[in-house]
């Protein structure tokens, strides 16, 4: 059974691969998803004043292995440390997966920079008054020890 499962996840994940993102009209979706969407948009230009303004002020952001970043003072420096990283040369970010559940917003990734290789990662947003409260970013942290950081 364990085989079945893993060739129909690994069935799924190649569908999503070649499917690309589809974008639901803005009135189909729920105030969250327009939010994270948002943000992902503001992240797909590199621009870190439209990714930080969907954030509430005491946001929490969740990274593997480190305390979490409370506040927009604290956010805002771990947004720009991403921007630079993914926007050097040859550095690439594909959100794969949109999946909105409610409050929650959940996203599927895949990235490269020129330090490290993502193959697989989520985040998952939790939005409250139109702004993100809580965002969790996953991914496997031996990527990141592999690349010396």
């Amino acid at each position: 059974m364990k085989t079945l499962t893993r060739v129909g996840a690994a069935a799924a994940l190649a569908v999503i691969f070649a499917g690309g993102l589809v974008r639901p009209s803005a009135a189909e979706m729920s105030e969250s998803e327009r939010t994270v969407r948002d943000f992902l948009t503001a992240w797909d230009a590199r621009n870190l004043d439209g990714m930080m303004a969907e954030y509430a002020d005491d946001a929490v952001v969740i990274l593997p292995g480190q305390p979490p970043f409370q506040g927009v003072d604290k956010i805002r420096p771990l947004m720009q440390s991403f921007v630079d990283d993914f926007s050097k040369p040859g550095a690439f970010w594909d959100t794969y997966a949109i999946t909105p559940a409610g409050d929650v917003v959940y996203i599927l990734w895949r990235a490269e920079n020129p330090a490290a290789k993502f193959p697989f990662g989520s985040n998952t947003y939790v939005v409250e008054n139109g702004k993100i409260a809580y965002h969790t970013i996953a991914f496997d942290p031996a990527f990141m020890q592999a690349a010396g950081q």
